[in-house]
């Protein structure tokens, strides 16, 4: 995957995370554009696609937010990278096994934020945020990241096509 088109992507799903995502909100959750993408590039592209998208995508988001600088980026980034690791053994041409990968790695990724968030000392009332925010968040990325995921791979194919036909054009 293109490095500068991943940045441009991932910037753009951090801009659309701290402004379209919450009108578009369900039951109070909005879903998590950056994660999604980040998530995906890695199941596409590999570990590094996944974070790279992540940390450009989540550092966006934590400047905009303005707290807690890198625990956004930290948590997509390594749920990202995991997700790249596993690009070879899943299945993502299955829609419920991509839905289901999404709905896992969401459950994960903001595990490891609410962790985080207690080792700073942040209060958090983990059963009402696994069953009032996790849970419902994870099934709404799980929806949406099928559109992401054939998005990137036209994409992502069509760049491997032209690159072979440059490649191959001066042979």
């Amino acid at each position: 995957m293109n490095f500068w088109l991943l940045m441009v992507l991932s910037l753009t799903a951090g801009l659309l995370q701290t402004t379209v995502a919450g009108h578009i909100a369900i039951a109070g959750v909005h879903p998590d554009f950056v994660f999604i993408l980040a998530l995906n590039c890695g199941l596409i592209g590999g570990p590094m696609a996944g974070l790279w998208g992540g940390l450009a995508g989540g550092f966006l988001v934590d400047i905009i937010n303005g707290r807690l600088l890198g625990l956004n980026a930290l948590t997509i980034a390594l749920v990202a990278y995991l997700a790249g690791l596993a690009e070879r053994k899943v299945y993502k041409d299955s829609i419920p096994m991509l839905a289901a990968f999404t709905f896992m790695g969401t459950v994960a990724q903001q595990s490891f934020f609410m962790g985080l968030l207690w080792v700073f000392n942040v209060p958090v009332a983990v059963g009402p945020a696994f069953l009032h925010i996790i849970l419902p968040l994870a099934v709404y990325n799980a929806v949406l990241s099928p559109f992401v995921y054939g998005q990137l791979q036209k994409r992502n194919t069509s760049a491997q096509l032209r690159a072979r036909q440059d490649s191959s054009f001066g042979q």
